[in-house]
């Protein structure tokens, strides 16, 4: 189930989350084909990031290349990989973690902040534990990078997130069912828990057809720019041939004096 590991950190669901990965013993003869689905979830997951990080650096490419400032240059390749767990967080990063957190899970976070008014060592206790939580979860992690980079990607990604909560709750409703012995309250959870994956599933198809759109425009951004070059290509030659010569000519100027108090010292 896809995004499930980060849609059980939202909830606090770690318990839920492990019973539900532990290993079945006998196994169902369907189980090597959904280990083989879990995969193809995965491979899925990192070719988005990996479209991400290449939109990030086209994103970059296409600012420099326009003439912004290398402070936003570097501000927009600012590190977002798995080291990020380890830095600090600002007062705005942790704003951020707690936004989404009320987004993801509002009755949760509602509780927390009534907790908060009536006792706030507490709450804040629990609030540092969730954000460790939800920042050391590199879906998290990518996901608030969405918001900013591609808000688009970030609505449909936390509109997974939100379907996948569902498909949780619903999953523990037939866990606790089937415990009791009720199958018609189990059936109609196992019921529940379709409809939220086909409609995970939907949404993760509309994500992966607004990637394509958003690699097509990329392609054709590239087409142009290289036929630009090619269609200037003495003119941009000859631009930076005049660059590195007024790189070499400041940087004689700056050595020049120097040499000139070189030559004025008197000998020993």
């Amino acid at each position: 189930m896809r995004f499930v590991r980060v849609c059980s950190t939202m909830i606090l669901l770690a318990p839920l989350a492990g019973a539900l990965a532990q290993p079945v013993r006998d196994a169902h003869p369907d189980d090597r084909a959904d280990e083989r689905d879990q995969a193809a979830q995965m491979i899925h997951r990192q070719l988005a990031r990996l479209e991400t990080q290449q939109q990030r650096l086209e994103t970059a490419l296409d600012q420099l290349q326009s003439g912004a400032p290398l402070e936003e240059i570097h501000r927009l390749l600012s590190d977002r990989g798995d080291d990020a767990a380890d830095k600090p967080l600002t007062d705005h990063q942790r704003d951020e973690f707690l936004t989404l957190f009320a987004e993801l899970n509002p009755e949760l976070y509602e509780r927390w902040r009534r907790m908060s008014e009536n006792n706030p060592r507490l709450a804040d206790r629990m609030r540092q534990k969730f954000i460790q939580r939800m920042r050391s979860d590199p879906g998290v992690r990518e996901l608030i990078g969405l918001r900013q980079s591609d808000p688009d990607r970030f609505r449909a990604r936390l509109e997974q997130l939100r379907v996948g909560r569902l498909a949780l709750a619903a999953a523990r409703q037939f866990v606790d069912a089937t415990v009791r012995g009720d199958q018609a309250a189990a059936d109609a959870a196992r019921a529940e828990v379709r409809t939220s994956i086909d409609r995970q599933f939907t949404l993760r198809l509309a994500e992966q057809r607004l990637l394509l759109d958003q690699a097509q425009q990329r392609l054709a951004r590239t087409r142009d720019r290289l036929s630009d070059e090619e269609e200037n290509r003495e003119a941009r030659v000859d631009e930076e041939v005049r660059a590195l010569l007024r790189r070499a000519m400041a940087r004689q100027e700056d050595v020049a004096p120097d040499r000139q108090r070189q030559r004025r010292r008197p000998e020993p």
